[in-house]
């Protein structure tokens, strides 16, 4: 499928930071599965080992997927042909100017309201006041 300037999912430039929103809040997520698949390993859990492995297969892939296309709407936005040779490398000045563009564009937006089922871990509260230690 190819992107055009405009498309009904907004400019290069928005999806942009939509993709780098979503990749970011996929690093929290693929970090918390990591934890959780060094925590089944240790216990011993092949269930939940192979759960938290799958799970953590289709995150990555998800955040493959956003970064395949924040290249393509940089390439774009820039007016380059993106090559789809899977082995070419990018230039390092090429990833400095990669980086330093989207993090400009991110830098620009104040950060956006997370909806309640976002996925964030849930927020802990307070341990209640008085004794806990149980004697017996």
């Amino acid at each position: 499928m190819s992107v055009t300037a405009d498309t009904p999912q907004g400019s290069p430039a928005e999806r942009i930071k939509r993709c780098a929103f979503n990749a970011e809040r996929l690093v929290a997520v693929l970090s918390t599965l990591a934890d959780r698949i060094d925590q089944a390993r240790a216990n011993g859990n092949q269930e939940l080992l192979d759960h938290y492995t799958k799970e953590f297969q289709k995150a990555s892939l998800k955040f493959m997927g956003n970064v395949e296309a924040l290249l393509d709407d940089y390439y774009l936005i820039k007016g380059k042909r993106r090559s789809r040779i899977a082995n070419e490398p990018l230039e390092p000045a090429e990833l400095e100017e990669i980086y330093s563009s989207v993090k400009a564009m991110i830098d620009l937006l104040p950060p956006e309201p997370r909806p309640e089922d976002s996925l964030e871990p849930p927020r802990r509260t307070s341990p209640p006041k008085g004794r806990l230690d149980v004697k017996g």
